[in-house]
């Protein structure tokens, strides 16, 4: 596996042109041709060298390739390769960005309008499909939460130490394992978040 991720194929290809087939210059169906071929080893077949031959010819075995069909826009992530009915031979793209679901989403591809591989808006009006591919890894992003304490002085009430911290009575109660929300004792330790 080349590219790890969407971000990283994005980060390889963004600005260059690539004339896979060196057939007509650089086209849409390039780009997807040189990720299946480096990522893969295989490279899938248009049956007549068109974008929208991808679809027609193409969503039936690409199981065997390591993706899966989407048939609905909305179902649309980030790393899909989508294909269009556009123009005279259709488009195909990597989805980098949804903009708006079922209706707008940031693609990288080639031949849109630059013989190089771009980034642009692009409407999903002439939607045919979409790839996914399943070797993407999935990078989850995670929050270091660092726990705060808070040491009760007189006159403190859960309420107010909550209104502090800007939680909540119940969510300190179970942070603390406080079972009387009214009972609390000046020097006791609350975690507050």
């Amino acid at each position: 596996m080349k590219w790890k991720t969407p971000e990283k194929f994005k980060k390889a290809t963004l600005g260059k042109a690539i004339d896979y087939d060196g057939a007509y210059g650089v086209q849409c169906v390039d780009l997807f041709s040189y990720f299946c071929a480096k990522q893969i080893g295989r490279v899938a077949s248009t049956g007549n060298g068109q974008a929208r031959g991808f679809w027609k010819v193409t969503r039936n075995s690409v199981e065997k390739l390591g993706f899966q069909s989407i048939t609905k826009k909305t179902d649309l992530t980030v790393g899909d390769w989508i294909i269009t009915d556009d123009g005279d031979y259709g488009h195909i793209g990597m989805v980098t960005k949804i903009i708006k679901k079922g209706a707008m989403v940031k693609l990288l591809g080639e031949n849109q309008p630059k013989k190089y591989t771009t980034e642009i808006n692009y409407s999903l009006s002439k939607f045919l499909g979409a790839f996914r591919y399943k070797g993407w890894t999935t990078i989850i992003r995670t929050t270091t939460s660092t726990k705060k304490y808070y040491k009760v002085k007189a006159g403190d009430t859960l309420s107010a130490i909550a209104k502090k911290y800007n939680t909540t009575v119940k969510q300190l109660a179970k942070w603390n394992n406080i079972a009387d929300v009214n009972l609390i004792v000046v020097g006791q330790k609350i975690r507050v978040k």
